[in-house]
């Protein structure tokens, strides 16, 4: 355990770290024996478990009869079967001829394993559809259950459908390490005519010998025989779409938007973008219009291209609001800028550009989506479109230059306040190593001349939105969130560990891969670069990563961070990798 003396000889910057990891909940007595996860009695349907702790160095600890290694730091780890119903697993720490026992309560609830080929089973919780769905001609309905394995399996819908195949699919593998089989699925595209009233799904699967079992599914099924479409708008904070009810979000659409829906699902609308183009958004952030029938289609006319004091604007005249989507293109120096429901286009347009941007061209086409392709000169530092009260207008943000002092820099330390974030097994918290990381960034980056925008500077809790404001509000042209990773209550503790980097736009893929190889190049073990849609690595109008530096998790990856330097050097590993990719592309 550190001591209070000891704490105080360090710098500043890592006092938060210490405080947590002397926090609260340890034992007096002389084992120190502490669980800090699962914190209190854990429900779950997986059915293995870790466990995370921490004792006196000295002792030998036992997980449930299992010996486990005890790290030079205290942390022990563990990862367990778990049978179905309530469990009390015993954690022993002995040392200097004191005992130390303590307890975790699981309950493991209907868990999630294979059902059995007899008796012949069928099963409730992964059947979809889940939610009452209301559907009209072109859409599809994506059915799904679960049951025995190797059996032939079949769905009715009444009136509409009967006895259709459905195919099992691949095993489905969980973090727990379990396989799970018998997952039957099939889809179904409405035809016109086909009708149905909150009706349910009938699924059943048959063995070699012609016996059978059937369920039905959770959500409901309206059917309606002729398009119908109704109009809405979208508010003022714009709306995620995804593309299927709840699921992630694959891009926003703009506040004012005029949407044409299709359908429902739950708490989500079906919107028709465009003739065999939809997508699904929740449905509080669209307001209905009276009356039906579609939005008149859009018409644009030709676009343009202006310098700005930090780039280019291309303009895009437009009557209406139809709905749009702005990406990157398909090369590096591209940006797509599609436009819904928008009246076919005869004839190429084009215009030249002016500094980022080197041209912009809306090719001929005979459908209702106009895609304007805006080439930039190299890899554009940030775009983002926006109403105007003629038509549209796309902002591209034109590099700073390798000069350091024209660089603004946004530093997220995640987490903070209530939102505490993974727990190591010592007691680490990650909002507060994350916060010591990011100030180390920002001390290195500021030494070397860049402006540096904090979202946070202490222990606050700031909403995802708040974070992408202030960096906003900064003039960031780079934002880093900081974080530290974990491993599921459901995974293998050790199986985990290093440091990766997320990127949401295709523009900031460079700066993870540069943040990265710093951190690589620092000792880190590298995970890789992913695309991912995390809220703060989704806005395109500057660079936006996301950063996992270390496994808090793994009980070598937490004995690094509990090094006096850590922080320093790990936030300028950071910086540094900003400033290398500055050198690069700036």
């Amino acid at each position: 355990m550190i001591r209070a003396r000891r704490a105080l000889a360090l710098p500043a910057l890592l006092l938060p770290i210490l405080c947590a990891r002397a926090g609260g909940g340890k034992a007096a007595g002389p084992a120190r024996l502490r669980i800090t996860y699962p914190e209190g009695r854990l429900t779950t349907r997986h059915t293995r478990l870790r466990i995370a702790g921490s004792c006196d160095p000295s002792c030998a600890v036992s997980i449930a009869g299992a010996p486990s290694r005890v790290y030079p730091t205290g942390a022990f780890v563990g990862f367990l079967p778990i049978p179905p119903g309530g469990s009390s697993l015993p954690v022993v720490a002995e040392c200097r001829g004191g005992r130390e026992e303590a307890r975790v309560d699981v309950e493991c609830r209907d868990p999630l394993l294979t059902s059995p080929v007899s008796p012949l089973t069928m099963e409730g919780g992964m059947s979809s559809p889940s939610a009452d769905t209301v559907l009209q001609p072109g859409d599809e309905l994506h059915l799904r259950c679960k049951g025995s394995p190797g059996m032939r399996a079949s769905w009715s819908l009444g009136g509409v459908v009967a006895d259709a195949p459905m195919k099992e699919g691949p095993p489905l593998r969980g973090d727990d390490g379990t396989e799970i089989r018998g997952i039957y699925r099939a889809s179904y595209t409405v035809r016109e005519g086909d009708r149905a009233s909150a009706a349910g799904v009938r699924f059943r699967i048959r063995d070699a010998r012609g016996r059978a079992v059937s369920a039905g599914s959770p959500g409901r099924i309206t059917l309606v025989p002729h398009p119908r479409i109704t109009r809405g708008g979208i508010g003022k904070e714009g709306a995620p779409a995804s593309d299927e009810p709840g699921g992630a979000r694959a891009w926003r659409l703009e506040p004012g938007s005029r949407v044409n829906l299709c359908g429902e699902s739950g708490d989500a609308w079906r919107v028709l973008l465009a003739a065999g183009t939809r997508c699904w958004v929740p449905k509080k952030y669209v307001r209905q219009v009276r009356g039906e029938g579609a939005w008149p289609l859009s018409t644009a006319g030709a676009p343009s291209v202006e310098r700005t004091e930090r780039g280019a604007t291309v303009r895009i005249p437009l009557d209406g609001a139809p709905p749009m989507r702005v990406s990157g293109g398909k090369a590096f120096d591209e940006i797509s800028v599609e436009l819904f429901g928008v009246s076919p286009a005869p004839g190429n347009r084009r215009a030249g550009g002016a500094g980022p941007v080197e041209t912009v061209e809306i090719p001929a086409t005979e459908a209702d989506i106009l895609e304007a392709i805006v080439k930039t000169r190299g890899t554009p530092w940030g775009y983002a479109a926006r109403r105007t009260p003629d038509g549209i207008a796309l902002d591209v943000k034109a590099p700073p230059g390798r000069d350091p002092s024209n660089l603004t820099v946004a530093i997220d330390p995640g987490h903070g306040g209530a939102q505490a974030g993974a727990v190591s097994p010592t007691g680490v918290k990650e909002k507060d190593v994350n916060l010591a990381v990011a100030r180390g960034a920002a001390a290195f980056l500021r030494r070397r001349g860049v402006r540096v925008v904090m979202t946070r500077d202490d222990d606050r809790a700031l909403t995802l939105d708040e974070r992408i404001d202030r960096a906003r509000r900064g003039g960031a042209q780079i934002l880093v969130s900081v974080h530290h990773d974990s491993c599921p209550g459901c995974c293998d503790p050790l199986s985990r560990r290093g440091a990766g980097a997320y990127y949401g736009a295709q523009h900031s893929e460079a700066l993870a891969e540069a943040i990265l190889s710093s951190l690589e190049a620092g000792g880190a073990i590298s995970r890789g670069t992913r695309r991912a849609g995390y809220a703060v690595t989704a806005p395109t109008d500057f660079l936006a990563v996301l950063v996992e530096c270390r496994y808090l998790s793994h009980p070598d990856d937490e004995a690094q961070i509990l090094d006096d330097g850590y922080a320093l050097r790990t936030g300028g590993q950071i910086g540094a990798g900003v400033l290398d990719f500055l050198r690069r592309a700036g």
